[in-house]
């Protein structure tokens, strides 16, 4: 009876669990068509991405020259400036979203190097353009403490990514 008890208990996580992500994965899907200024969905999304995966910081950075300075931020304070890392230049240079799972310390904003982040993300927010430079090239940037993001989640957070792009754009 104790092993049935035991599987019953681990189903039951396992079902709080997924009614948990479901719940914060709507709350973040319906973030882009609230009543809001495009600042107020920035932070909203960065809050309910760090709440989603269990983040240490959700942050949006800006390129300028070598060095990337954060616009906006949830979680742990990132404020100010720090060099481009290898991971957010290949971001961008790609058009595409880069995971990083062990994370070298030169992708991280010097106010992480000293915790113990295990995975990162870098998804670029803004349209890449076929020729030359985007107009404001910029990321959102997500740390965590937890493993490697899944191939699920990687999609999620770009499906979110192209959210949020597509509804500044239309601000």
């Amino acid at each position: 009876m104790v092993a049935g008890s035991a599987h019953l208990d681990a189903a039951l996580a396992t079902n709080r669990d997924a009614y948990r992500e479901s719940t914060w994965l709507l709350g973040l899907l319906s973030i882009p068509g609230a009543p809001a200024t495009p600042a107020e969905i920035v932070d909203r999304t960065l809050q309910a991405l760090s709440e989603l995966f269990s983040a240490e910081v959700a942050c949006v950075v800006r390129r300028v020259g070598s060095r990337l300075v954060v616009t906006h931020a949830y979680g742990t304070s990132v404020a100010g400036t720090w060099l481009s890392g290898p991971a957010a230049l290949d971001a961008l240079a790609r058009g595409r979203g880069v995971t990083r799972s062990p994370v070298d310390r030169a992708d991280l904003p010097p106010p992480l190097q000293a915790l113990p982040i295990r995975a990162a993300a870098w998804v670029p927010l803004s349209a890449p353009r076929l020729e030359g430079p985007a107009v404001e090239e910029s990321l959102l940037a997500l740390f965590r403490r937890g493993g490697a993001l899944s191939p699920t989640e990687t999609q999620v957070l770009g499906s979110a990514v192209n959210r949020l792009r597509a509804t500044l754009t239309d601000a």
